[in-house]
Formats: structure tokens, C-alpha cells, sequence
């Protein structure tokens, strides 16, 4: 649309200000999975984070819209990599 914003990063500035901005970067940064213990075996939790994070960066660059292309959904993915991580690894330790 004409009347959306340039990049998405813009529309939150405008729209939420410096406080909605922080609070973002702090989900994107609180939720990112940076394990790398599952050594052996490859961790799927790890591609998922960095592949959702590359698509939230292009839409901060590039789409101004919150709803557009299944946005949402990718914020629940890279949300639940780092919640199942969290939990496979209670888990693991219970077991043990």
C-alpha cells in the first residue's frame, strides 16, 4: 500500500516509539537460540532461530506492514525454538 511505511523498523519507531523498539530488540535478543551443546547430533533449534531471524531482519529493513506474509507466525516460531529448547533440556537433565 501507499499510505504503509517504508520498513517495518520505521513503522514501530513511529508507532511505538523508542520504548516499543527496546522491547522488540529485547524479545529478538531474550529469544535467540545461541546453544550450540548438542554437539553430536545436529540442533534444529539453532537453524530455525537464525533462519526466523534473517526473515525479521529483511521484514525490519524492507516491509512496513505487521500483518503481511504470515509475519506473526514467524515471531511464534522463533518464540517456541527457544521455549522447546528450554524445555528438551529440563528434560534431559530430569533423565539424568
Amino acid at each position: 500500500h501507499k499510505s504503509d511505511a517504508a520498513s517495518l523498523f520505521l513503522r514501530i519507531i513511529s508507532e511505538l516509539g523508542l520504548f516499543g523498539i527496546f522491547i522488540f530488540f529485547t524479545f529478538i535478543i531474550y529469544n535467540y537460540v545461541w546453544d550450540f551443546s548438542f554437539r553430536n547430533k545436529p540442533n534444529y533449534y539453532v537453524t530455525v532461530s537464525n533462519a526466523v531471524l534473517i526473515f525479521i531482519i529483511l521484514r525490519l529493513i524492507r516491509y512496513g506492514v505487521y500483518y503481511s506474509d504470515g509475519y506473526f507466525l514467524f515471531i511464534f516460531i522463533y518464540y517456541n525454538a527457544k521455549k522447546s529448547l528450554t524445555d528438551d533440556k529440563k528434560e534431559i537433565q530430569y533423565i539424568k
